[in-house]
């Protein structure tokens, strides 16, 4: 177990400084605009690593079983694998602001401070929809990757940070409704706007720093 410890404190060491020089040393994030773009570019890179690595868990996992249904405990991890890939796409192709766009077009509805939120409550789901399925199959996660669990949670406490930020800079308007139109309101929301990706990208990695964790437990139980 020592030496699993250590592989995982190198890995999540190493996905820090990454993430770290990506975010805040990266020439990129000199420009707003080729900033986000790069940002959107390493966030898709992060899901498809973390979808790979839970694709690994599924796969160790079910070596000695050729027959997989929904009631078979480990599908769980081919499940989180579909959900990152789905979510890489979401990355790239935008389809959550899409999905925002195509229902003001189709349903004819004018777009308003609260209809232009619809984007950060597909978000708000595609995390609700992802913790229903971890609850859904939570015999799985307890009886071999509970000590896993510590490390998921910072996780998803940036990624609840992150909804939460993007949510309060979707539109500029919505932080002066609750703390009025000054400076003080002005400068958080450039803070916010700053940190938003940031967070979102860090999540991710400790979410590979997970998954790596997890995939190490597998091949253990595997041999």
């Amino acid at each position: 177990m020592k030496k699993l410890d250590s592989d995982i404190s190198f890995i999540l060491l190493a996905v820090i400084l990454i993430n770290f020089a990506i975010v805040f040393v990266g020439s990129e994030f000199n420009n707003p605009i080729r900033e986000e773009a790069f940002a959107t570019k390493f966030s898709c890179f992060e899901l498809l690593i973390s979808a790979y690595l839970s694709l690994n868990v599924f796969l160790l996992r079910n070596k000695n079983n050729n027959l997989v249904s929904l009631k078979t405990s480990h599908i769980i991890w081919l499940i989180i694998a579909i959900g990152f890939i789905y979510l890489a796409c979401d990355e790239i192709g935008e389809w959550h602001e899409r999905i925002d766009a195509f229902t003001h077009i189709y349903f004819h509805i004018q777009e308003t401070a609260l209809t232009d939120s619809l984007d950060d409550l597909i978000i708000g789901l595609y995390f609700i929809t992802g913790l229903c399925f971890l609850y859904a199959y939570k015999k799985e996660l307890y009886l071999y990757f509970r000590e896993t669990w510590n490390l998921f949670i910072v996780g998803f406490i940036l990624t609840v940070f992150y909804i939460v930020f993007d949510a309060l800079t979707n539109r500029y308007d919505f932080l002066p409704f609750l703390f009025g139109d000054n400076s003080t309101t002005k400068t958080m929301f450039l803070n916010i706007t700053f940190l938003e990706d940031k967070i979102k990208i860090f999540a991710e990695g400790i979410f590979i720093a997970g998954f790596y964790w997890c995939k190490q437990i597998s091949y253990k139980l595997s041999v």
